[in-house]
């Protein structure tokens, strides 16, 4: 069941102060118009509550392509957001002056409860990872001709926990 916008938004203000110690995060703050999750020195993921829509927004830095593969990165991506039926509702874009790479994942926030969060997290952060090293690496001279299951490691990643917004 629904519950109303001024519930929803203690519900997600309670779920941000437990799953820091759950998730094994180094820190979980309140940041201007949501939070800040720290997980490690490199990785910090901004949680946004959008009432109007009930959607919880996640989204992280991944990395800057290295200028020598700038194209062939962007085609990646835009290879990877084609394939939104195995990406669990993960996409990716560009931020900034100098195009940063960021991930990006909405989810339903009046109905997801501390287990779907932190499933859905510890799916995030791993797909964060993945992601910062294909980045810096740039794009596999062979991405176009390999399955998107061995290039993305595509699959249930956040299992039946939670239906994406």
């Amino acid at each position: 069941s629904r519950v109303g916008p001024m519930t929803t938004s203690h519900h997600i203000d309670e779920l941000m102060r437990t799953i820091g110690a759950r998730a094994g995060l180094d820190e979980v703050r309140a940041y201007e118009d949501g939070w800040i999750l720290l997980d490690d020195d490199e990785t910090v993921v901004f949680a946004v509550h959008d009432q109007a829509d009930d959607l919880l927004t996640l989204w992280a830095n991944i990395a800057i392509p290295p200028e020598t593969d700038r194209l062939g990165t962007y085609a990646l991506l835009l290879r990877y957001n084609s394939l939104w039926s195995g990406t669990d509702g993960i996409r990716m874009a560009l931020k900034g002056p100098r195009d940063t790479v960021v991930q990006i994942f909405d989810m339903p926030a009046s109905q997801l409860d501390l287990a779907g969060f932190e499933t859905v997290l510890a799916g995030f952060l791993a797909r964060v990872g993945a992601w910062r090293e294909i980045v810096r690496q740039g794009a596999p001279r062979d991405w176009q001709s390999q399955p998107a299951v061995a290039l993305f490691g595509l699959g249930p990643m956040f299992g039946d926990q939670v239906a994406h917004g």
